[in-house]
């Protein structure tokens, strides 16, 4: 039997209106590449998506944070 590994991701950003300028869905997108990922969608300040190669969830973190600070700054 073939284990299978992928991760979900689920992006919401706080409330307020400095987060209005933050598209969840592209937030999403470009941390889901380091994990071989794609976006599902997103509406409503919400956003999911998945990826299969779970050794880089680091390298997403790392994507997902720097994305935030340089929309929100």
């Amino acid at each position: 039997m073939k284990l299978q590994t992928k991760l979900w991701c689920v992006f919401v950003p706080e409330k307020g209106d400095k987060c209005k300028q933050l598209k969840v869905l592209e937030w999403l997108v470009a941390a889901l590449k380091p994990l071989k990922g794609k976006g599902g969608g997103g509406k409503g300040g919400l956003a999911q998506g998945q990826g299969s190669d779970i050794a880089h969830v680091e390298d997403a973190m790392e994507v997902a944070t720097s994305f935030a600070v340089m929309k929100l700054s």
